[in-house]
């Protein structure tokens, strides 16, 4: 797995005898943790079910779909970013976004920036039939 930050972050490293005495004295910790864990499956899992079953436009289109969600219609994503995360060569979603920039699903006011402008025709993409 990986990971790109958006903001400023602070990474700490735990000892694993620090870790192992913090869960022996409260197992409680360890419960959270195995939760998150599950959460982290359970995505992964969904994200392999989407990548066999789901073409790329609709690999695409929920990716945007997600990230209008988490962070509102503006958003700073590369067209390489967005490739990234639906599994798909850049140039795939080069041509996958400027199909949805056509239909008027989405602007690219600059480089390096989306904005959804129909998010219900967005999600009616997500679930087919949409092929370029």
């Amino acid at each position: 797995m990986s990971a790109q930050a958006l903001d400023d972050v602070t990474i700490i490293r735990v000892r694993r005898e620090d870790y192992l005495a913090l869960v022996k004295q409260h197992p409680s910790v360890a419960l959270k943790i195995i939760g998150m864990l599950d959460k982290i499956l359970d995505t992964a899992y969904n994200r392999l079910v989407d990548v066999v079953g789901e073409s790329a436009e609709q690999r695409v289109c929920n990716a945007l779909y997600m990230l209008n969600d988490k962070f509102g219609n503006e958003l700073d994503f590369t067209a390489e970013s967005i490739g990234d995360l639906a599994g798909i060569r850049t140039e795939t979603a080069i041509r996958i976004l400027g199909k949805l920039k056509e239909l008027r699903v989405i602007d690219s006011p600059g480089r390096g920036k989306l904005r959804i402008l129909n998010q219900v025709g967005l999600s009616s993409l997500s679930r087919g039939p949409f092929y370029i």
